[in-house]
């Protein structure tokens, strides 16, 4: 019997993940620069205000690090409030387990107020919470309290609620706290689908894949 779902966001409800690579571009474009091709490459370990810092340099900008941080944060938000797309089949499954009466929350790295902004946009059902690691002592490779503090809200006893991921460490995280999960098929974790597999209670190509097994619950 399944009783509610906790989805991750990015990568499982929204095609967002292949976004977070072109950021730098995407915001350089903003102040009139067009970035290196490989910039990506070249600020993959900093973080975003070392990125901030290290634009400044590089393009002479005449900003301050915070000036560039908020131009860095509203590329981000106008992308997840104006452009990001669902994933194959999220509506279609959301709007399924709204018919069946089955709880939904969302437990995601993203801050929550970007969440809400897509997931409104993008779907016609209501969300019962949106908890974000922002809100967490430990993000997913670490700890399962954001799936936790999801559970909580939605009031379910644990053996009859699901977490849906795409990542291998946050689907480990979860089985080890001792949700069922479901794997959602990500084409920037497909070096890792044979481990995914193995850890998931079930695997699909994309979310309308867990209709059929749904389907089977009266």
């Amino acid at each position: 019997m399944i009783s509610g779902i906790i989805f991750d966001l990015d990568g499982t409800l929204i095609d967002s993940l292949g976004f977070w690579d072109i950021v730098p571009e995407k915001y350089l474009q903003t102040v009139g620069i067009k970035a290196d091709k490989d910039l990506a490459r070249q600020i993959d370990s900093f973080s975003l205000k070392e990125s901030a810092a290290f634009f400044i340099e590089k393009f002479k900008l005449k900003l301050s690090v915070s000036q560039v941080l908020d131009g860095i944060n509203q590329t981000i938000e106008k992308f997840y409030k104006e452009e990001v797309q669902l994933k194959p089949g999220a509506k279609e499954f959301a709007v399924l387990l709204a018919e069946k009466h089955i709880k939904i929350a969302v437990a995601t790295s993203s801050p929550a107020h970007l969440a809400e902004a897509a997931l409104k946009r993008l779907l016609p059902v209501e969300f019962d919470c949106i908890v974000s690691c922002n809100d967490c002592a430990q993000g997913k490779d670490e700890s399962a309290e954001v799936y936790e503090k999801a559970l909580a809200k939605m009031e379910l006893s644990k053996e009859n609620v699901w977490v849906f991921e795409d990542a291998l460490f946050a689907l480990e995280t979860a089985k080890k706290a001792g949700f069922h999960v479901c794997a959602v098929e990500e084409a920037a974790y497909q070096h890792e689908a044979e481990k995914i597999k193995k850890v998931a209670d079930y695997y699909v190509h994309s979310l309308i894949d867990f209709s059929a097994k749904l389907g089977e619950q009266k």
